[in-house]
């Protein structure tokens, strides 16, 4: 057995037209100018109004997009885990993976594309959960990443800005027997990406398990970044790691 994976970024039109991530003018300027600003009531209404998009915004967004897909993708699929990127187009992602790393590998790309951990989880602990060993290659904090990677004998550490913690991404995932046919494979793992962002209500994913005898189990889940690790798939890594053991 293998895994597919098919991940979609949420509301991507929205938040190029800024009705995602809406952040009021007064996130424009810095506190001392924002304190001289504030003792004047005539500025209260425009300080609370909702920025208006802008090609800046475009820029950022794309920037974040670019970031992920191009940089960040291919060292979570391939370096931390046992898999393979088939393609990242910005919001939009395709791996392969082995069927013990899936759903390590699932929340640790939800993670990577908002650039933020679980809720009050450390650096050291989330990874080790997820990959199952100590890596010191990516940090994620605050909507950005840091990616220390090594070239012409030089340690180099690039940062990284993303789409930060209130942008969501849903996830479909397939584990299919390696006789399956390849076009029904695919075919269910777009069901299910569309079956994370439509049972699941978005930020969700989908888990379709194709039995080799016939038939095929869904089990649809939130990520709920903000309760740590006791979200649905927390909860399932915790249960892989126990029939592990």
């Amino acid at each position: 057995y293998y895994a597919l994976v098919l991940m979609d970024g949420d509301k991507m039109g929205a938040w190029l037209a800024g009705d995602e991530g809406k952040q009021p003018m007064a996130k424009r300027f810095h506190a001392s100018t924002l304190a001289a600003l504030g003792r004047d009531s005539k500025f209260e209404q425009y300080l609370a109004a909702n920025r208006p998009a802008s090609p800046a915004r475009h820029q950022a967004i794309s920037t974040a997009l670019n970031g992920f897909a191009l940089h960040l993708a291919r060292v979570v699929v391939e370096d931390l885990f046992m898999g393979k990127l088939i393609y990242a187009g910005g919001d939009d992602l395709m791996a392969m993976v082995a069927v013990h790393d899936l759903p390590g590998l699932m929340l640790a790309l939800r993670c990577a594309y908002s650039g933020v951990l679980p809720e009050g989880v450390e650096q050291s602990a989330f990874w080790r959960r997820v990959t199952g060993a100590e890596q010191s290659r990516l940090r994620l904090r605050n909507g950005f990443a840091l990616l220390a990677d090594g070239r012409n004998g030089r340690k180099l550490t690039r940062m990284f800005r993303l789409m930060g913690g209130e942008a969501t991404a849903s996830i479909g995932a397939v584990i299919a027997h390696h006789q399956a046919p390849l076009a029904r494979v695919l075919d269910d793992l777009r069901r299910a990406e569309k079956r994370a962002k439509g049972e699941g209500g978005r930020d969700a994913f989908c888990l379709t398990l194709g039995k080799r005898a016939g038939g095929t189990t869904h089990l649809v889940g939130k990520w709920r970044l903000d309760t740590g690790m006791d979200g649905d798939m927390g909860l399932l890594l915790e249960l892989r790691n126990l029939i592990a053991a």
